[in-house]
């Protein structure tokens, strides 16, 4: 029986992901590619928050990156059916 909610969620995404091999793969697909999509995001919300652009620091930049790979390869774990749930409440 799950003992979180963080459980309940990753069970029902991964029978998502189970019951639509398409979406599985395309998520998979997203692997290896962290640096590209958080520079991506980074850029967007730069441009388009001025709050956002003004509180930028490089400790900030590094954190959110490691933040923003963690959270990557723990989508990419649960569409591939490899999730460690122990470590997905650290995310």
């Amino acid at each position: 029986m799950p003992s979180s909610r963080t459980d309940v969620l990753i069970r029902q995404w991964a029978e998502r992901f189970r019951e639509i091999p398409l979406a599985s793969s395309v998520v998979m697909g997203l692997q290896g590619r962290d640096d590209e999509i958080w520079q991506k995001a980074f850029e967007l919300l730069q441009r388009e928050s001025p709050e956002y652009r003004n509180s930028v620091d490089e400790e900030f930049s590094k954190e959110s990156k490691t933040h923003c790979n963690k959270l990557l390869k723990t989508i990419v774990a649960v569409a591939a059916g490899r999730i460690d749930r122990s470590k997905s409440r650290s995310v």
